[in-house]
């Protein structure tokens, strides 16, 4: 097993661990589920609750351990071997990056391609109505 995979591996546990103990606290009757202006919640008072939410809390601090392991991977320098070519000739390639962030119901499309707008306005308004489609029919 390569060092980097312990980080994962902890993180997908816990995050799996995490959603086997809500949802066997929703089951049991111990914790109940609700939407409120498009915002998953869970409620309750039970201990398997609690777990879940502390298994919750450290897979997202583990998956964070995880991503900076394997960025500081990344920029370690590589030993003896010949030097692979850099894609784009040079020193002065660009990183393109775009992406959509839902805050609430409300996408905000970031990005330093024009090119990419329509494709991702396309993808928030997907995704918002994806959404609306899930909760309309979780609560009927």
């Amino acid at each position: 097993m390569r060092s980097g995979a312990l980080p994962w591996l902890l993180a997908m546990l816990c995050l799996g661990g995490a959603i086997g103990a809500i949802a066997g606290a929703v089951f049991r009757g111990g914790a109940t589920v609700g939407v409120f202006l498009f915002v998953p919640f869970v409620a309750g008072s039970s201990p398997l609750l609690l777990l879940g939410v502390v298994l919750l809390v450290v897979g997202f601090f583990a998956l964070s351990w995880a991503m900076a392991s394997r960025a500081g991977e990344a920029l370690e320098p590589r030993s003896a071997g010949p030097k692979a070519p850099v894609p784009g000739g040079g020193a002065a390639s660009r990183t393109s990056y775009g992406g959509f962030l839902l805050i609430g119901p409300v996408p905000v499309v970031f990005g330093n391609r024009p090119g990419w707008l329509p494709y991702l306005v396309a993808l928030a308004v997907i995704t918002v109505v994806a959404l609306l489609i899930f909760v309309l029919l979780w609560t009927f």
